[in-house]
């Protein structure tokens, strides 16, 4: 299966590896945890020796054609059945972005967006990273735009956690205004010139309006950092306090060419941003976050296609360490980056 990810199971296997594939898969004694295990073992014995490491969370949707009904799947708009996999994964923070392998796994069959416990799969993983023994001042959570959550910044803060967690909600600040009226305030405080890779266009008109198709580049960004103080969200519920005092750091595209989507970042993080080598650092975490991630599962698809609904959290954790395993050493080069501080005469930025 491995040497053939996209294959389905009788073209991978023969027919007596058939057999045995959906004896193993089907047997009650075989857990999706109980596979994952030895592989969350050695990830943890991979990042024993780093004094600091990235904890990748991401969500992938794994959909199927409704050529007959599968019990357990939810439906979806486009007459397909889904699941959610949650992962964690570890990764260095040198700059290598090198994959450590799989901390936690989970699967989801979310009803609708209202689904709250849905939500509570990125602040569930937080506490299973922890709860393997690993360090709060050595483990940096990064998480996209979804996790931009009252509730789960409430509780990586409350566990004295550290974190990047890219905004999606442009929050209300405990004095007045919101996120966004506070970085109009703050002067550019660095430059950097970085490549782009070349991003096709999306399926959904969702993922397009939020990863439009951009041609192979280079962009000159531009670097800002404050503290906020922002208030408690009428959703967050279960929260515990009324505000939440974050750091911020801000990038964006001044002049993009001429159509092509500017590049923009919001980052709420945990970690102090008063230099530009503190601030340029979360950015370089956060980019961690465009590696191999644990979403990457579009080579399983194939497989989890001509697998039967209780299978496929099996197969997932089966296939999901060797999908994210570290690829050679000689892959990962780290390319110090062009950094420019800004004058501290230069205008503040007109956003």
């Amino acid at each position: 299966m491995a040497a053939t990810p996209a294959a389905s199971f009788p073209d991978a296997m023969s027919a007596a590896e058939l057999e045995g594939a959906y004896r193993f898969f089907s047997s009650p004694k075989v857990t999706p945890e109980a596979i994952l295990a030895p592989h969350v073992q050695e990830t943890l014995r991979r990042v024993r020796g780093e004094p600091v490491f990235l904890v990748v969370h991401d969500s992938s949707t794994l959909s199927f054609n409704s050529e007959g009904y599968r019990d357990g799947l939810a439906p979806s708009s486009s007459q397909k059945q889904q699941f959610v996999v949650h992962c964690s994964l570890a990764v260095s923070a040198d700059g290598t972005r090198r994959s450590h392998g799989v901390l936690a796994a989970s699967q989801h069959v979310p009803i609708g967006k209202s689904d709250g416990h849905f939500q509570d799969r990125w602040g569930d993983h937080v506490l299973d990273v922890y709860g393997l023994g690993l360090s709060t001042a050595t483990t940096i959570h990064l998480m996209d735009r979804e996790a931009d959550d009252y509730e789960v910044l409430e509780r990586i803060s409350q566990l004295n956690g550290r974190f990047v967690i890219r905004m999606q909600h442009n929050r209300c600040l405990v004095d007045e205004g919101r996120v966004r009226d506070a970085l109009l305030k703050v002067r550019a405080q660095a430059e950097r010139t970085v490549p782009l890779s070349k991003r096709w266009k999306m399926g959904g008109a969702k993922q397009r309006k939020i990863h439009p198709a951009r041609a192979e580049r280079l962009a000159n960004l531009v670097f800002e950092a404050c503290s906020v103080d922002i208030k408690r969200s009428g959703s967050a519920v279960n929260a515990t306090t009324d505000n939440l005092e974050l750091n911020v750091v801000y990038v964006w595209e001044p002049e993009p060419p001429e159509g092509e989507s500017p590049i923009e970042w919001v980052l709420y993080t945990s970690e102090p941003v008063e230099t530009t080598e503190q601030i340029l650092r979360v950015v370089d975490w956060y980019r961690a976050n465009s590696c191999p991630s644990p979403g990457n599962f579009y080579c399983l698809e194939a497989m989890l296609e001509t697998a039967p609904t209780l299978q496929r959290p099996k197969l997932y954790s089966t296939m999901s360490f060797r999908s994210c395993a570290p690829p050679r050493a000689n892959r990962y080069r780290r390319n110090p980056p062009f950094v420019r501080p800004c004058s501290p005469s230069q205008p503040s930025a007109d956003i």
